[in-house]
């Protein structure tokens, strides 16, 4: 297995965190402007995508665990220590993987908290209202 091929898994992670990002920035705008008519489609998007991620956690665990070894590592080695042990420019290439996952999961955590808030709060608007209609 490549330095390469574990740097292509790296881009799909990114390209995926990146969909997520817009989605749930999408998902909050629905909310925000009260357009709940299209939540569940947002939310099913939402879903599709951390399938997605999931599929391609899975594939940077295989492929870091076949990568590991030539570089003498173990499979549960971070990114940063892979970073700091293969030779140029590949230490830059991870270096920029790395702090590029970590802002966008900070983003996608962010968002998604702001997402939770806003279902939260409709949701106890509309019990409100029902429970006021009696």
């Amino acid at each position: 297995m490549s330095l390469q091929a574990f740097s292509d898994v790296l881009f799909q992670e990114r390209r995926l965190l990146e969909l997520l990002l817009f989605k749930l920035e999408t998902e909050r705008l629905l909310l925000d402007a009260g357009r709940t008519r299209w939540l569940a489609h947002a939310s099913r998007e939402i879903d599709t995508l951390l399938d997605e991620l999931n599929k391609v956690e899975l594939a940077r665990s295989v492929t870091l665990a076949q990568v590991a070894p030539e570089l003498g590592l173990g499979p549960d080695a971070t990114l940063s220590t892979v970073a700091s042990t293969v030779p140029s420019p590949w230490g830059g290439i991870f270096a920029e993987h790395r702090d590029d996952l970590q802002s966008l999961m900070g983003d996608v955590l962010a968002a998604a908290e702001s997402s939770r808030h806003l279902l939260r709060e409709g949701y106890d608007s509309i019990r409100q209202a029902l429970e006021a209609t009696g």
